[in-house]
């Protein structure tokens, strides 16, 4: 047992079902780490799911052909290390069901582009991609916040605009 539950969880199912003692992924995705704010299962082929506070969201696969997929090796990394990248792209408080899973799908992206290749790693042309990815996707949340007004625009003398 842990002495404080982490705030964030990423783990594949594998190591959920045995950690947690629970053999079905769905419901010990429920049950462990309960104070947990968030949790992500990758699941191979079949996705991943993902705990935000109490509510537990599917993220489908990618589709990528058998003869495409190379080797499966890091794909979990990869998923994981952009996911996180686009999580932290904006601030804790404003992680809602849409954002994270937007990121989740983000992160689920690169991990179909790591699956088909040998080595494990994505190309300079593909990270340029994920971080344009990650990038429209937090334009797209500015914009909507401006619309319904959801956060405060303040003039910072430069002609510019800042959101708090």
């Amino acid at each position: 047992t842990l002495l404080k539950s982490p705030d964030i969880i990423f783990a594949n199912a594998a190591e959920l079902t045995h950690t947690s003692g629970i053999a079905d992924v769905e419901e010990a995705i429920k049950h462990a780490f309960p104070e947990s704010k968030l949790m992500v299962i990758t699941n191979g082929a079949k996705g991943s799911l993902v705990r935000l506070n109490d509510k537990v969201l599917t993220i489908p696969p990618e589709s990528v052909s058998r003869e495409d997929v190379k080797d499966t090796t890091g794909a979990g990394d990869i998923y994981m290390g952009v996911m996180l990248a686009a999580l932290f792209s904006r601030p804790t408080d404003q992680w809602t069901e849409d954002f994270v899973t937007s990121c989740a799908g983000i992160g689920t992206y690169a991990s179909s582009l790591v699956i088909q290749s040998f080595d494990s790693r994505l190309t300079t042309d593909q990270l340029h991609d994920i971080r344009d990815r990650i990038m429209a996707m937090n334009a797209r949340y500015q914009v909507e916040e401006t619309i319904h007004g959801d956060r405060t625009g303040v003039d910072d003398h430069n002609g510019h605009t800042q959101f708090l």
